[in-house]
């Protein structure tokens, strides 16, 4: 069985209504979201394939992503999405709507974006990425590179310094 995660605060504002649905859809792929859990949830019917971990630290979001095949982020709304960012370093192959900075961090190379929040787009892309090991590896890689290379504490750094040096002169 294939297992999606989610990590956030499970809202329907971070879409995870189109999670909800998409469990009910594909019963053979588990789905686990890791986050505070808002009231609009607390009380509702999962299907047996859905699980509401509730809040962990960071040593429980890392070892959620290494038992996951898919990090799944079908946000309504982002700015940089830092759990997307965690994703990518852990080398998960990611499906996350077109909000905020996603494009430009997956750059059409780490995963699969969703304009909208269609229901029918979110399960198109997560069936296909399921059944291309080849594909997931190869976002894989690309997605642990781009973390590496561009997001890395010492990269971030040293892009806020040339900024300053530039701001400086000025």
């Amino acid at each position: 069985m294939s297992t999606v995660i989610f990590v956030g605060h499970i809202t329907k504002a971070k879409g995870c209504d189109i999670i909800l649905e998409l469990a009910k859809l594909n019963s053979c792929i588990e789905f686990r979201l890791l986050g505070h859990i808002s009231p609009e949830f607390k009380d509702i019917e999962l299907p047996r394939n859905m699980s509401l971990l509730g809040e962990g630290d960071e040593r429980k979001v890392f070892e959620e992503f290494e038992k996951s095949d898919v990090f799944l982020f079908p946000s309504r709304s982002e700015g940089f999405p830092i759990a997307l960012l965690e994703a990518m370093a852990c080398g998960l192959p990611v499906i996350a709507s077109t909000v905020g900075a996603i494009p430009d961090m997956l750059e059409g190379k780490g995963g699969i974006t969703i304009e909208g929040v269609g229901i029918d787009n979110f399960n198109v892309a997560l069936k296909s990425i399921l059944e291309s090991k080849e594909e997931r590896k190869r976002m894989s890689e690309w997605n642990r590179e781009k973390a590496i290379n561009e997001f890395s504490e010492d990269k971030v750094l040293e892009k806020l310094f040339e900024i300053y040096n530039e701001m400086v002169k000025i």
